[in-house]
């Protein structure tokens, strides 16, 4: 696609208006797109230029209230499972960018139901990769996890398997135009699923706020950032690289402080203790990648292993990124510059309505 990195330095990000100009004319799939980024990216595609939009995904309800709600005739809700392969093959055609969304999430669910979790989330991946070289999109842009960084869990190591073939269908596609390259990121808050989410249930219920460890800290990410993210990737991804943010993180005995605050209440807590596979701290860059990690002036991006670089042709412009090789640690929230407990009281305020 002919595009260059960024320049070092501390640029400010891009804003939604100047991300726009990727999508002008396009057509754009987005898989899972009835989960928490996918509809986020949706309805913020559905502000660009965009030619059409195809939204595909098994939750038929959701589908449809995505389609009676956005009322827009560039939007196509396409029902269908990414582990099928003849339906996802129908789907993507005629699309220029696919944004690679849907998963299994949910951790515990993962661990019981393992080969599920493998089918969707590792087989679905393989699907995608393999109709989309058939349909040669410009970009396929796969959405990882932190989890996906040394796993300890069945969730991360389908994650880090899914980052594997995205980086390998860089070199085994042939002559043909498309580039695959991933974005990884942490919890997003107030996401589906997400602890914010759970406590909002428990005050409603009258409950104790079940808290895993509060020692634990946690990578500050909304889903704003994380469809701006997105967006970047897709204008500036030359193949093979996994993106990671530049973030900020918090702590979550600071977190619980500001959630009680906010809610204008007397709330008990009750220590759960954490769950299997489950970190103390999040890591989106580990030791071991950093001889392959650089700065570009607003994220980080792991490069595949440079060996691949000179076989595959692969060709990436080193004198605008800063290497984080010389890092003696890896790049985890216990470490990240820390949100002040006013700042995330100003992030919870702006991001959740809790129902009191």
């Amino acid at each position: 696609m002919g595009k260059t990195y960024l320049t070092s330095g501390e640029p400010d990000l891009p804003c939604a208006s100047n991300l726009k100009t990727s999508f002008e004319g396009k057509s754009i799939f987005i898989s899972g797109a009835c989960g928490s980024l996918g509809s986020n990216l949706l309805r913020r595609l559905l502000d660009t230029s965009a030619r059409r939009i195809v939204a595909f995904d098994i939750n038929q309800s959701k589908l449809d209230d995505l389609e009676r709600h956005l009322r827009d005739e560039r939007l196509r809700p396409f029902l269908g499972d990414v582990r099928d392969a003849r339906r996802l093959r129908r789907a993507i055609e005629g699309c220029d960018i696919i944004l690679h969304c849907a998963a299994l999430k949910i951790i515990p669910s993962c661990e019981y139901n393992p080969t599920e979790a493998i089918a969707t989330n590792v087989l679905g991946s393989q699907n995608m990769i393999e109709c989309a070289i058939d349909a040669e999109p410009e970009i396929v842009i796969g959405i990882s996890s932190d989890k996906a960084c040394a796993p300890l869990n069945l969730y991360g190591a389908t994650k880090l398997c899914m980052e594997k073939l995205f980086t390998a269908s860089n070199f085994f596609k042939g002559k043909r135009k498309t580039i695959f390259s991933c974005v990884r990121y942490g919890n997003v808050l107030g996401s589906s699923n997400s602890v914010i989410q759970l406590w909002k249930e428990q005050l409603k219920l009258g409950q104790p706020l079940a808290v895993t460890n509060p020692e634990m800290t946690r990578f500050s990410v909304t889903l704003d950032e994380a469809v701006d993210l997105v967006f970047r990737v897709a204008s500036k991804a030359i193949g093979g690289e996994v993106f990671v943010p530049k973030l900020r993180a918090y702590g979550l005995q600071e977190l619980i402080e500001a959630f009680k605050e906010l809610s204008g209440r007397h709330v008990s807590i009750v220590r759960t203790g954490e769950r299997p596979g489950e970190k103390l701290h999040e890591v989106l860059i580990n030791e071991h990648e950093m001889r392959l990690a650089f700065y570009d002036g607003t994220d980080y991006v792991i490069l595949p292993d440079t060996n691949f670089w000179a076989t595959f042709g692969l060709q990436y412009d080193m004198h605008k990124m800063t290497s984080l090789n010389d890092s003696k640690k890896p790049y985890s929230s216990a470490d990240a510059e820390k949100m002040t407990a006013r700042e995330l009281r100003e992030l919870l305020a702006r991001e959740l309505v809790l129902d009191t």
